[in-house]
């Protein structure tokens, strides 16, 4: 089970960084994201979101992933950024180990939805995330 979520977070952070390449090969692109995800965005040549301390540009990238992933929280500001896509990393294994094995009660939980997701941002405007719990309001918000 545990591979299975390496695998996805892997996966995910790879489609997401050859997508952005394609289209910008020398694409600044930053993160939010600890653990395994943390590992291959570090990897892929991401650059962590350091909340009070990273300055974005106009033109870079920030990978958000999806919920079941511990991330940095920094302020929602949707007016400095565009979706410009989203992709999920899924299997037909209904168990997840993650955010459970390791510091849950409990080993494993029922998985509904995908294994991973991301979403891609093209930041519109200069930004300088700061601390803040980070609250999706639907699409077009990070």
């Amino acid at each position: 089970m545990d591979l299975l979520e390496a695998v996805a977070d892997k996966e995910a952070v790879n489609r997401a960084a050859q997508y952005i390449r394609e289209r910008d090969p020398h694409a600044t692109i930053w993160y939010v994201g600890f653990w395994g995800f943390q590992f291959y965005a570090d990897r892929a040549r991401m650059k962590p979101v350091i909340p009070g301390v990273s300055r974005l540009r106009r033109g870079d990238w920030l990978i958000v992933p999806g919920d079941r992933v511990l991330q940095q929280k920094i302020r929602s500001d949707s007016t400095r950024a565009q979706l410009v896509n989203s992709l999920r990393v899924e299997d037909v294994v209904p168990l997840s180990t993650k955010l459970r094995y390791y510091g849950g009660k409990t080993p494993m939980e029922h998985l509904s939805g995908p294994r991973a997701s991301v979403r891609m941002y093209l930041l519109t405007a200069n930004f300088a995330p700061a601390t803040e719990k980070l609250v999706p309001e639907g699409p077009g918000s990070y």
